[in-house]
């Protein structure tokens, strides 16, 4: 799937289970086995996509939640998306 400013996404909650340990999110892959650890601004993401959000909506949430340049954070924002996507946990809304 490609991911522009108005893709709308959702977390792809059928495949992976989450819980907090410590400072960091844990993802369990149900089909494969294998463990994601989300730091705090990934987990600030997976929280934020219960709900559908663009990526616009999601960047300038995270902008004004972690006091970042709107470019940057767009950048980095984007960037965290297609990776994760890479990964199936995202799903389109």
């Amino acid at each position: 799937m490609e991911i522009f400013l108005d893709t709308r996404l959702v977390r792809a909650e059928q495949r992976y289970l989450s819980n907090r340990v410590g400072d960091e999110t844990i993802l369990l892959d149900l089909q494969t086995g294998d463990y994601i650890a989300l730091n705090d601004t990934a987990a600030s993401i997976w929280e934020r996509l219960q709900q559908p959000h663009t990526v616009q909506e999601l960047s300038a949430s995270l902008g004004l939640t972690f006091d970042v340049a709107p470019d940057q954070c767009l950048a980095e924002t984007l960037d965290f998306l297609r990776g994760i996507e890479a990964l199936h946990l995202l799903a389109p809304a």
